[in-house]
């Protein structure tokens, strides 16, 4: 900063000396003229070094109040905001989560591994959707037996995918042999098979006499009985129309009315007959 000082008028110094001889101890206004121009230039000069001094070191000191004032505001401000910043982390991990509350928008959990412990709902009607793009690496249990379903009527899931284990439903079993589907029983309505079909083991039919079973398709094996000459075809009162067949082996037959026999008959043995009220054998 620069100081600036003017010089008194010599004609005032000229003025003062004329009536002032005595005063100005015998210097002439020459001598005051040159006196008062050094002593001014001297004045100058210090005044002007002086105020450039103060304001160098003005400047220096309000600079380095300035960097220290904002260094420390900065530093203040960092640790303040890290400080704040942990804090609510901390809060939010220790207290928020471990709280019952609601979560509006969207939230994002980028954990390695977040665990939400007692119960916990997901979505609040059946609008809402649940979306699983990983993997499950647990068993699925429900809270109760027997109770919660795997879809409903008319929101099915689409296939199901499962080892050749053993599938539970209720006390039967199901599982894979070879690729074909094996269990101790089956009880259906209506069941439709458009492949082969093999049962293994014992197989009951109907488990009552309303029962009816329905034979569409042709037998392409012999039907033989589990025991001999215990189990009948029909029934006295339940008798089958017409048997169509090209041998009949019997121990013993029972005809209650006419028999048509439209080849020979070969006896072997003896032809016993009784109460018989006549027996006709043409010759054609």
């Amino acid at each position: 900063m620069a100081f600036s000082c003017h010089p008194p008028q010599s004609s005032y110094i000229g003025t003062l000396a004329a009536n002032s001889a005595t005063y100005l101890n015998g210097n002439t206004a020459s001598d005051l003229n040159t006196y008062a121009d050094n002593k001014a230039a001297n004045a100058y000069s210090n005044a002007a070094s002086y105020a450039d001094a103060k304001a160098a070191n003005a400047y220096s000191n309000a600079a380095s109040y300035a960097d220290t004032a904002a260094n420390t505001a900065y530093s203040n401000a960092a640790s303040y905001a890290d400080a704040k910043a942990a804090n609510a982390y901390s809060n939010a991990m220790a207290d928020t989560l471990s709280r019952s509350g609601t979560y509006t928008g969207n939230n994002t959990f980028n954990g390695a591994t977040t665990t939400i412990a007692n119960n916990v709902v997901l979505g609040s009607n059946s609008s809402h959707i649940v979306s699983i793009n990983g993997v499950v690496n647990t068993a699925l249990v429900p809270a109760a037996n027997a109770t919660y379903d795997l879809g409903s009527s008319n929101a099915r899931w689409k296939d199901l995918y499962l080892s050749g284990t053993t599938l539970y439903l209720g006390g039967t079993t199901l599982s894979d042999s070879s690729g074909a589907l094996s269990t101790a029983n089956i009880v259906a309505t209506t069941l439709l098979k458009t492949q082969d079909l093999l049962v293994e083991g014992n197989t009951t039919f109907g488990n009552n006499v309303s029962d009816v079973v329905s034979y569409v398709a042709r037998v392409n094996t012999a039907i033989n009985p589990a025991a001999n000459i215990t189990y009948d075809l029909g029934t006295n009162s339940l008798r089958w129309n017409n048997i169509h067949g090209q041998n009949v082996h019997s121990t013993v037959g029972y005809f209650d009315n006419n028999v048509y026999v439209g080849g020979d008959i070969i006896v072997t043995g003896n032809l016993v007959t009784t109460n018989v009220q006549s027996v006709i054998i043409s010759d054609p």
